[in-house]
């Protein structure tokens, strides 16, 4: 079971995604599973490619989402209901 989730909406920035995606990875490891949702908001930029690149080279779970509405708050809603973590 997953106990936490990470949610990272994002809109046209793949070199930040870039960067945090593997600071994340070099987290030390702890004693609960943990997810990452990158909630894509519509980038015209190459945000997808680096988050499915990521996800092969990384050793962290993932998980790429695409909300075409644009707006801060429907990454966030998207997230939440993409989430499997319990907090």
């Amino acid at each position: 079971m997953i106990l936490l989730s990470v949610i990272i909406p994002t809109l046209n920035r793949a070199d930040y995604i870039s960067r945090l995606l593997d600071s994340l990875a070099l987290l030390e490891p702890s004693n609960f599973e943990w997810e990452v949702i990158v909630v894509d908001n519509g980038s015209i930029d190459n945000t997808s490619e680096v988050v499915h690149q990521k996800q092969l080279e990384l050793p962290i779970k993932i998980r790429y989402v695409l909300e075409p509405r644009p707006g801060l708050h429907e990454g966030r809603h998207r997230g939440i209901k993409e989430a499997s973590g319990q907090y």
